[in-house]
């Protein structure tokens, strides 16, 4: 009698590790592929796609920019520069040319924990007139050389969010009375 018993339990522990094993494939079957293009921010290898040109009105079609958004950001760049999103950033680029572009980071109200790793700071103000505290930051990026161009940054502090943007160009790429403009053009979402 306890053999039969026996029989009936493994019987039934086969059954239930095969329908596991079957609902486990089925799950990895239905899961998305790494061909599948998606905007996961789960998935760090997403594609990075330029963006689509927005539906212009009569009115719009004269407004010499466009509108860059971020998770909690939202700026006016110019139109003709392309715009790449990334996760909770974007590049610019004029031509084949970058010139800059804007980070998401970890909020920290020191600048100089903001600036990038193996920088200098070789000028730093508050920036006035904007919705958020702001500093206007260029920094040279290899003290021993000439050959990399210094940076314009300007940190855009959002502490309710816990952010910091990074809205950064090569100097020399655009006039920073240009960068300031367009940080004058920050909205948070």
């Amino acid at each position: 009698m306890k053999i039969w018993k026996i029989s009936i339990v493994v019987t039934l522990l086969g059954l239930m590790i095969a329908g596991c094993s079957e609902a486990e494939t089925k799950l990895i079957d239905s899961a998305p592929s790494a061909n599948t293009s998606q905007t996961n921010h789960e998935d760090a290898s997403a594609q990075i796609e330029p963006a689509k040109p927005a539906a212009q009105t009569k009115e719009q079609s004269n407004d010499p920019t466009q509108l860059v958004e971020l998770d909690h950001l939202k700026v006016s760049v110019n139109k003709n520069w392309t715009v790449q999103h990334g996760l909770d950033s974007v590049s610019f680029s004029e031509g084949n040319n970058p010139i800059g572009g804007i980070d998401g980071l970890g909020y920290n109200e020191s600048v100089d924990r903001l600036i990038p790793n193996q920088s200098e700071i070789v000028d730093q103000k508050e920036l006035e007139d904007l919705p958020v505290k702001a500093y206007q930051v260029t920094t040279k990026f290899d003290t021993t050389s000439d050959k990399q161009p210094d940076q314009v940054h300007v940190y855009l502090l959002l502490k309710d969010q816990k952010v910091v943007y990074d809205l950064h160009f090569d100097s020399g790429s655009i006039d920073e009375k240009e960068i300031v403009d367009i940080a004058k053009t920050a909205g948070m979402k």
